[in-house]
């Protein structure tokens, strides 16, 4: 089970007031957000993909099966082997980097190549014989065909619509940051590349794909460099701009003057 840094928040009720729920939104680990793969079409240039209890993929040696990683956790994560304790309390522990040593967990794998079919060596032929004639001429495929593909993503939850208080949300949502903004992760256009990369025999999707979509910013570097992006970004733009006046008026007096 993944837990990770990176994630969107938990609406937790933490006391009563006149008889009223007081609820808070805390960071909640398990609802980890995963980052797609670039050199794969199904998960080029897409935001983070909002999970919850998702689950680590381990993938096998097999010469007929190539294996492409879609999605990961992210550069902060960690993974507990099941069954675990999933502790509402966690909430009041603060986050820390050290706390989650791994990194880019497989969460989503593409399968392509030929795949042998469960049914393989098995004894089923009389039985649907007996129910049906129909079914008795159709040919049975011991392996699939070169290039048939399948998604396999270990998280359930990733097609569902939340439901915040009686209330349904689009596929995706999630409450995230410092002032509990409410966003809609890309859960939408994941499902939507997979379901045209295994349909789509023209290649169709890498136009789409081509679509550029900001990043989520690494939470732990925006922590510890947080006063450098300010300055950065506010005082430093003024301090060029008023010391570029000065060079300007300064050079403008020298001159004129001379004249």
């Amino acid at each position: 089970l993944v837990l990770d840094l990176q994630n969107t928040k938990l609406e937790i009720q933490t006391g009563l007031v006149n008889n009223q729920p007081q609820m808070q939104w805390f960071n909640w680990p398990y609802n980890n957000l995963m980052l797609g793969n670039d050199n794969h079409p199904a998960s080029k240039n897409l935001a983070p993909i909002l999970g919850k209890f998702t689950s680590t993929i381990d993938t096998i040696k097999n010469a007929d099966i190539k294996k492409e990683i879609l999605l990961t956790s992210s550069a902060y994560s960690k993974g507990l082997m099941a069954p675990i304790r999933v502790f509402v309390g966690m909430v009041k522990d603060p986050l820390d980097a050290a706390g989650f040593p791994q990194s880019n967990l497989p969460t989503a794998v593409c399968l392509s190549g030929k795949f042998e079919s469960l049914f393989k060596n098995r004894a089923f032929t009389g039985a649907y014989t007996a129910m049906s004639d129909t079914v008795a001429d159709l040919k049975f495929y011991e392996q699939s065909e070169e290039g048939a593909k399948m998604i396999i993503i270990a998280d359930g939850d990733m097609i569902a619509n939340p439901n915040i208080r009686g209330k349904q949300y689009p596929m995706g949502y999630g409450i995230f940051g410092e002032n509990n903004e409410p966003m809609v992760f890309d859960n939408k256009p994941f499902v939507l590349n997979c379901i045209e990369y295994l349909i789509d025999d023209n290649n169709l999707i890498e136009t789409r794909s081509k679509v550029v979509t900001l990043r989520q910013l690494d939470v732990v570097k925006v922590k510890e460099s947080k006063k450098m992006i300010q300055f950065n970004n506010l005082i430093a733009p003024i301090f060029i701009l008023v010391l570029f006046g000065f060079a300007y008026y300064f050079f403008r007096k020298r001159k004129f003057a001379s004249l």
